[in-house]
């Protein structure tokens, strides 16, 4: 496995990521997966390697088959986690944990996003 990102051996079709970027594979039909995969470097051919949210690694693909996922949870300035949405930020938390909770029970009381 190639770690380094600047060594994708010139592959054209491999730039839109970055390694540690977490994405979503896109099904032949434009189904996106429920599984979450984070890229973890590039193969001997400069694809894609990636690791499953199950520990799962796979390798051999390129940027037409990823959907990057934007975090929803995320670290302020201050060192506070808040949740982002399209309507701003959301709550202001000590954990991420804390943050990842109150976004979890809002989608499960009918948040629509």
């Amino acid at each position: 496995m190639i770690i380094n990102e600047s060594n994708n051996k010139g592959n054209k079709y491999c730039v839109k990521f970055k390694i540690g970027d977490k994405v979503r594979f896109i099904h032949p039909g434009g189904k996106l997966s429920k599984e979450i995969a984070t890229i973890t470097g590039y193969d001997k051919d400069g694809f894609y390697t990636y690791t499953w949210s199950d520990g799962e690694k796979s390798n051999g693909s390129s940027d037409v088959n990823f959907k990057k996922i934007n975090e929803d949870t995320v670290k302020k300035a201050n060192g506070k986690w808040t949740n982002r949405g399209k309507d701003g930020e959301h709550g202001e938390f000590s954990t991420k944990s804390a943050a990842d909770a109150q976004r979890k029970a809002m989608f499960a009381n009918g948040y629509k996003s």
